[in-house]
Protein backbone atom coordinates (compact mmCIF):
# COMPACT_ATOMS: atom_id res chain seq x y z
CA UNK A 1 0.00 0.00 0.00
CA UNK A 2 0.82 3.63 -0.47
CA UNK A 3 0.60 6.59 2.01
CA UNK A 4 -1.49 6.35 5.13
CA UNK A 5 -5.05 6.74 4.96
CA UNK A 6 -7.13 8.98 7.79
CA UNK A 7 -10.95 8.50 8.28
CA UNK A 8 -12.83 10.52 10.03
CA UNK A 9 -16.05 10.18 11.54
CA UNK A 10 -19.43 11.96 10.21
CA UNK A 11 -19.63 15.50 12.10
CA UNK A 12 -23.27 13.89 12.97
CA UNK A 13 -21.52 11.97 15.49
CA UNK A 14 -19.79 15.39 17.30
CA UNK A 15 -23.26 16.70 17.17
CA UNK A 16 -24.98 13.82 18.50
CA UNK A 17 -22.38 13.88 21.34
CA UNK A 18 -21.93 17.79 21.85
CA UNK A 19 -25.95 17.45 22.32
CA UNK A 20 -26.29 14.99 24.79
CA UNK A 21 -23.38 16.50 26.60
CA UNK A 22 -24.84 19.76 26.41
CA UNK A 23 -28.38 18.57 27.83
CA UNK A 24 -26.86 16.64 30.33
CA UNK A 25 -24.70 19.93 31.27
CA UNK A 26 -28.19 22.12 31.50
CA UNK A 27 -30.29 19.66 33.72
CA UNK A 28 -27.34 19.97 36.15
CA UNK A 29 -26.91 23.34 36.47
CA UNK A 30 -30.55 23.98 36.51
CA UNK A 31 -30.74 21.46 39.39
CA UNK A 32 -27.97 23.32 41.08
CA UNK A 33 -29.68 26.67 40.73
CA UNK A 34 -32.65 25.35 42.17
CA UNK A 35 -31.30 24.05 45.55
CA UNK A 36 -28.98 27.31 45.92
CA UNK A 37 -30.37 29.85 47.99
CA UNK A 38 -29.28 32.88 46.01
CA UNK A 39 -30.28 35.61 48.58
CA UNK A 40 -27.75 34.04 51.61
CA UNK A 41 -25.41 33.99 48.91
CA UNK A 42 -25.15 37.23 47.46
CA UNK A 43 -25.17 38.14 51.53
CA UNK A 44 -21.79 36.33 52.22
CA UNK A 45 -19.77 36.93 48.38
CA UNK A 46 -17.98 40.02 48.39
CA UNK A 47 -18.35 39.77 44.53
CA UNK A 48 -22.02 40.75 45.41
CA UNK A 49 -20.42 44.61 45.13
CA UNK A 50 -18.89 44.07 42.02
CA UNK A 51 -20.91 42.13 39.45
CA UNK A 52 -24.94 41.20 40.48
CA UNK A 53 -25.21 37.32 40.89
CA UNK A 54 -27.67 36.76 38.12
CA UNK A 55 -24.95 38.23 36.05
CA UNK A 56 -22.11 36.25 37.13
CA UNK A 57 -24.66 32.83 37.07
CA UNK A 58 -25.06 33.35 33.39
CA UNK A 59 -21.23 34.25 32.52
CA UNK A 60 -20.21 31.00 34.64
CA UNK A 61 -23.21 29.23 32.47
CA UNK A 62 -21.42 30.22 29.39
CA UNK A 63 -17.80 30.10 30.38
CA UNK A 64 -18.10 26.37 31.29
CA UNK A 65 -20.65 25.58 28.29
CA UNK A 66 -18.12 26.74 26.10
CA UNK A 67 -14.69 25.04 28.05
CA UNK A 68 -16.93 22.03 27.55
CA UNK A 69 -17.53 22.46 23.79
CA UNK A 70 -14.34 22.91 23.32
CA UNK A 71 -13.17 19.74 25.28
CA UNK A 72 -15.27 17.64 23.49
CA UNK A 73 -14.59 18.74 20.12
CA UNK A 74 -10.83 18.25 20.92
CA UNK A 75 -11.90 15.03 22.26
CA UNK A 76 -13.77 13.72 18.93
CA UNK A 77 -11.36 15.12 16.95
CA UNK A 78 -8.67 13.02 18.37
CA UNK A 79 -11.16 9.69 18.56
CA UNK A 80 -13.03 10.11 15.16
CA UNK A 81 -9.65 9.82 13.35
CA UNK A 82 -8.31 6.65 12.17
CA UNK A 83 -5.51 5.75 10.01
CA UNK A 84 -4.96 3.31 7.76
CA UNK A 85 -1.05 1.78 7.70
CA UNK A 86 0.27 -0.18 5.26
CA UNK A 87 -0.04 -3.46 7.99
CA UNK A 88 -2.94 -2.32 10.25
CA UNK A 89 -5.34 -0.06 11.28
CA UNK A 90 -4.57 2.80 14.12
CA UNK A 91 -6.98 4.13 16.16
CA UNK A 92 -7.97 5.80 19.51
CA UNK A 93 -10.24 4.69 22.83
CA UNK A 94 -11.56 5.28 25.86
CA UNK A 95 -11.79 8.86 27.66
CA UNK A 96 -8.27 9.23 27.80
CA UNK A 97 -7.66 8.38 23.77
CA UNK A 98 -5.35 5.91 24.25
CA UNK A 99 -4.07 4.55 20.99
CA UNK A 100 -5.00 1.15 20.12
CA UNK A 101 -3.45 -1.24 16.84
CA UNK A 102 -5.08 -3.86 14.74
CA UNK A 103 -3.00 -5.78 12.53
CA UNK A 104 -4.57 -6.81 9.35
CA UNK A 105 -3.30 -10.55 9.56
CA UNK A 106 -5.58 -10.27 12.72
CA UNK A 107 -8.79 -9.20 10.95
CA UNK A 108 -10.98 -12.34 10.72
CA UNK A 109 -13.88 -10.70 9.06
CA UNK A 110 -14.96 -6.99 7.84
CA UNK A 111 -18.30 -6.29 7.42
CA UNK A 112 -20.60 -2.78 6.71
CA UNK A 113 -23.94 -1.91 8.47
CA UNK A 114 -26.11 1.34 7.54
CA UNK A 115 -28.15 3.22 9.76
CA UNK A 116 -31.30 4.86 9.08
CA UNK A 117 -30.13 8.72 9.14
CA UNK A 118 -26.61 7.15 7.44
CA UNK A 119 -28.43 6.38 4.28
CA UNK A 120 -29.77 10.11 3.23
CA UNK A 121 -26.21 11.47 4.73
CA UNK A 122 -24.25 8.88 3.64
CA UNK A 123 -22.07 7.23 6.52
CA UNK A 124 -22.27 3.99 8.14
CA UNK A 125 -20.71 1.42 10.76
CA UNK A 126 -17.70 -0.57 10.09
CA UNK A 127 -17.51 -3.88 11.98
CA UNK A 128 -14.05 -5.54 12.61
CA UNK A 129 -13.81 -9.10 13.99
CA UNK A 130 -10.54 -10.21 15.15
CA UNK A 131 -9.02 -13.78 14.73
CA UNK A 132 -6.98 -13.66 18.10
CA UNK A 133 -9.59 -13.34 20.45
CA UNK A 134 -12.81 -13.02 17.96
CA UNK A 135 -13.24 -9.64 19.45
CA UNK A 136 -15.54 -7.39 17.79
CA UNK A 137 -14.42 -3.72 17.49
CA UNK A 138 -17.10 -1.04 15.72
CA UNK A 139 -16.26 2.14 14.15
CA UNK A 140 -19.29 4.43 13.87
CA UNK A 141 -20.06 7.06 11.80
CA UNK A 142 -17.58 6.78 9.39
CA UNK A 143 -18.06 8.39 6.06
CA UNK A 144 -18.47 6.59 2.75
CA UNK A 145 -17.68 3.27 4.98
CA UNK A 146 -18.24 0.94 1.96
CA UNK A 147 -15.14 2.60 0.03
CA UNK A 148 -13.00 2.40 2.97
CA UNK A 149 -13.82 -0.90 3.83
CA UNK A 150 -12.98 -2.03 0.81
CA UNK A 151 -9.96 -0.39 0.98
CA UNK A 152 -9.44 -2.69 4.37
CA UNK A 153 -10.18 -5.74 2.32
CA UNK A 154 -7.75 -4.74 0.15
CA UNK A 155 -4.93 -4.28 2.39
CA UNK A 156 -6.11 -7.71 4.39
CA UNK A 157 -4.75 -9.30 1.33
CA UNK A 158 -1.59 -7.36 0.47
CA UNK A 159 -0.31 -8.69 3.82
CA UNK A 160 -2.24 -12.33 3.87
CA UNK A 161 0.24 -12.27 0.19
CA UNK A 162 3.54 -12.35 1.70
CA UNK A 163 2.55 -15.36 3.69
CA UNK A 164 3.75 -18.67 2.17
CA UNK A 165 1.48 -21.18 2.16
CA UNK A 166 2.25 -24.81 3.20
CA UNK A 167 3.10 -27.74 1.41
CA UNK A 168 -0.09 -29.16 2.13
CA UNK A 169 -1.95 -26.20 0.92
CA UNK A 170 -0.38 -26.19 -2.24
CA UNK A 171 -0.99 -30.04 -3.10
CA UNK A 172 -4.75 -28.88 -2.16
CA UNK A 173 -5.05 -26.41 -4.60
CA UNK A 174 -2.96 -28.33 -7.33
CA UNK A 175 -5.38 -30.98 -6.37
CA UNK A 176 -8.84 -28.81 -7.24
CA UNK A 177 -7.42 -28.61 -10.65
CA UNK A 178 -7.59 -25.36 -13.31
CA UNK A 179 -10.03 -22.76 -12.16
CA UNK A 180 -11.13 -18.88 -12.81
CA UNK A 181 -8.48 -18.13 -10.14
CA UNK A 182 -5.75 -21.14 -10.87
CA UNK A 183 -3.57 -21.62 -13.60
CA UNK A 184 -1.15 -24.76 -14.23
CA UNK A 185 1.90 -23.77 -16.88
CA UNK A 186 4.13 -26.82 -17.27
CA UNK A 187 7.09 -24.35 -18.18
CA UNK A 188 8.17 -20.84 -18.20
CA UNK A 189 10.57 -20.89 -21.08
CA UNK A 190 11.23 -24.43 -22.29
CA UNK A 191 9.04 -25.98 -25.06
CA UNK A 192 8.67 -29.80 -24.14
CA UNK A 193 7.04 -30.43 -27.51
CA UNK A 194 10.00 -28.52 -29.38
CA UNK A 195 12.62 -29.44 -27.12
CA UNK A 196 14.05 -25.57 -27.43
CA UNK A 197 13.44 -22.38 -25.99
CA UNK A 198 10.27 -20.50 -26.91
CA UNK A 199 9.71 -17.13 -25.66
CA UNK A 200 5.45 -17.44 -26.34
CA UNK A 201 5.68 -19.40 -23.23
CA UNK A 202 6.95 -16.60 -21.54
CA UNK A 203 4.22 -14.43 -23.13
CA UNK A 204 1.64 -16.87 -21.89
CA UNK A 205 2.83 -16.85 -18.60
CA UNK A 206 2.53 -13.15 -17.89
CA UNK A 207 -1.00 -12.98 -19.71
CA UNK A 208 -2.28 -14.91 -17.17
CA UNK A 209 -0.50 -12.88 -14.66
CA UNK A 210 -2.25 -9.54 -16.28
CA UNK A 211 -5.82 -11.79 -16.51
CA UNK A 212 -5.68 -12.59 -12.86
CA UNK A 213 -4.98 -8.81 -11.99
CA UNK A 214 -7.52 -7.62 -14.18
CA UNK A 215 -9.76 -9.76 -12.59
CA UNK A 216 -9.63 -11.22 -9.02
CA UNK A 217 -6.27 -12.33 -8.45
CA UNK A 218 -5.67 -15.47 -8.83
CA UNK A 219 -2.65 -18.37 -8.51
CA UNK A 220 0.17 -19.39 -11.22
CA UNK A 221 1.42 -22.32 -10.84
CA UNK A 222 4.84 -22.80 -13.40
CA UNK A 223 6.06 -26.88 -13.27
CA UNK A 224 2.27 -28.63 -13.61
CA UNK A 225 1.03 -29.93 -16.36
CA UNK A 226 -2.65 -28.89 -17.44
CA UNK A 227 -4.23 -32.16 -15.91
CA UNK A 228 -2.57 -31.52 -12.46
CA UNK A 229 0.25 -33.53 -12.61
CA UNK A 230 3.79 -32.15 -10.99
CA UNK A 231 6.46 -31.83 -13.51
CA UNK A 232 9.00 -28.92 -11.47
CA UNK A 233 10.94 -26.65 -13.20
CA UNK A 234 14.24 -28.72 -14.22
CA UNK A 235 13.71 -28.09 -17.53
CA UNK A 236 13.65 -24.55 -16.92
CA UNK A 237 16.34 -24.41 -14.90
CA UNK A 238 18.62 -26.23 -18.13
CA UNK A 239 17.94 -22.92 -20.30
CA UNK A 240 19.33 -20.16 -17.29
CA UNK A 241 23.34 -19.57 -16.88
CA UNK A 242 22.30 -20.90 -13.43
CA UNK A 243 20.15 -23.53 -12.04
CA UNK A 244 18.53 -22.19 -9.17
CA UNK A 245 15.54 -21.31 -7.45
CA UNK A 246 16.98 -17.52 -7.38
CA UNK A 247 18.06 -17.37 -11.34
CA UNK A 248 14.83 -18.84 -12.38
CA UNK A 249 12.94 -15.75 -9.91
CA UNK A 250 15.19 -12.70 -10.90
CA UNK A 251 14.71 -14.00 -14.72
CA UNK A 252 10.80 -14.03 -14.26
CA UNK A 253 10.86 -10.68 -12.66
CA UNK A 254 13.09 -9.29 -15.44
CA UNK A 255 10.24 -10.86 -18.04
CA UNK A 256 7.82 -9.19 -15.39
CA UNK A 257 9.27 -5.71 -15.54
CA UNK A 258 9.67 -5.92 -19.85
CA UNK A 259 6.07 -7.07 -20.27
CA UNK A 260 3.89 -5.57 -17.42
CA UNK A 261 6.14 -3.24 -15.44
CA UNK A 262 7.84 -3.10 -12.05
CA UNK A 263 5.24 -0.29 -10.80
CA UNK A 264 2.97 -3.60 -10.56
CA UNK A 265 5.42 -5.86 -8.71
CA UNK A 266 3.45 -5.02 -5.35
CA UNK A 267 0.24 -7.26 -7.02
CA UNK A 268 2.31 -10.47 -6.86
CA UNK A 269 4.26 -12.59 -4.44
CA UNK A 270 6.26 -15.68 -6.11
CA UNK A 271 7.54 -18.82 -3.58
CA UNK A 272 9.06 -22.25 -4.21
CA UNK A 273 8.02 -25.45 -2.85
CA UNK A 274 9.37 -29.15 -3.23
CA UNK A 275 6.77 -31.28 -3.83
CA UNK A 276 7.45 -35.00 -4.45
CA UNK A 277 10.87 -33.96 -4.96
CA UNK A 278 10.65 -31.72 -7.65
CA UNK A 279 10.29 -28.04 -7.79
CA UNK A 280 7.65 -25.76 -8.55
CA UNK A 281 7.08 -21.90 -8.68
CA UNK A 282 3.54 -20.16 -7.42
CA UNK A 283 2.68 -16.84 -8.48
CA UNK A 284 0.02 -15.54 -6.52
CA UNK A 285 -1.42 -12.26 -7.94
CA UNK A 286 -4.10 -9.54 -5.99
CA UNK A 287 -6.62 -8.19 -7.90
CA UNK A 288 -4.97 -4.37 -9.27
CA UNK A 289 -6.86 -0.77 -8.47
CA UNK A 290 -6.01 -0.06 -11.87
CA UNK A 291 -6.09 -1.57 -15.67
CA UNK A 292 -3.13 -3.46 -16.41
CA UNK A 293 -1.98 -4.39 -19.79
CA UNK A 294 0.46 -6.88 -21.52
CA UNK A 295 3.52 -4.90 -23.83
CA UNK A 296 4.63 -7.24 -26.14
CA UNK A 297 5.88 -6.08 -29.32
CA UNK A 298 5.10 -2.64 -29.32
CA UNK A 299 1.28 -3.45 -29.07
CA UNK A 300 -0.48 -3.12 -24.98
CA UNK A 301 -3.28 -6.22 -24.63
CA UNK A 302 -5.84 -5.75 -21.95
CA UNK A 303 -6.66 -9.38 -20.33
CA UNK A 304 -9.13 -10.93 -18.25
CA UNK A 305 -9.89 -13.52 -16.59
CA UNK A 306 -13.40 -15.80 -17.82
CA UNK A 307 -13.53 -19.16 -16.13
CA UNK A 308 -10.50 -20.93 -16.43
CA UNK A 309 -9.06 -19.21 -19.52
CA UNK A 310 -7.32 -15.93 -19.75
CA UNK A 311 -9.31 -13.72 -22.53
CA UNK A 312 -7.69 -10.83 -24.42
CA UNK A 313 -10.72 -7.27 -25.10
CA UNK A 314 -10.89 -5.80 -28.08
CA UNK A 315 -10.77 -1.47 -27.46
CA UNK A 316 -14.54 -1.42 -26.97
CA UNK A 317 -14.60 -4.23 -24.40
CA UNK A 318 -11.79 -2.90 -22.42
CA UNK A 319 -13.56 0.36 -22.30
CA UNK A 320 -16.70 -1.22 -20.88
CA UNK A 321 -14.79 -3.80 -18.86
CA UNK A 322 -12.77 -0.87 -17.05
CA UNK A 323 -15.72 1.82 -16.65
CA UNK A 324 -17.14 -0.90 -14.46
CA UNK A 325 -14.78 -2.36 -12.26
CA UNK A 326 -11.85 -0.09 -12.25
CA UNK A 327 -12.81 3.64 -10.14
Amino acid sequence: MTNNIIIRKDVFSLIKQLSVIEITFFVLFFLINFFIVYEELENKSPLNYIIDTDVATLVLFIFISTLIIILAFIHWYLRSSISITSSSILYRRGLFLRMDVIDFQDIKSVSYKPSILGEYLHFGSIILTKKSNNKILRFDYITNAEYYINIIKKSIEYNNIDRPLSNEQVLEVIQKGESNSVEFKQTFRKDVKLNKVNKELEKAVMKTIVGFVNSKGGFLFIGVTDEGNITGLEEDYKTLKRSTRDYFENYLLQIFDSMIGREFANLISIDFYNIKGKDICLIRTLPSVEPVYLKFNNNEIFYIRIENSTKSLNVREANKYIGLNFD
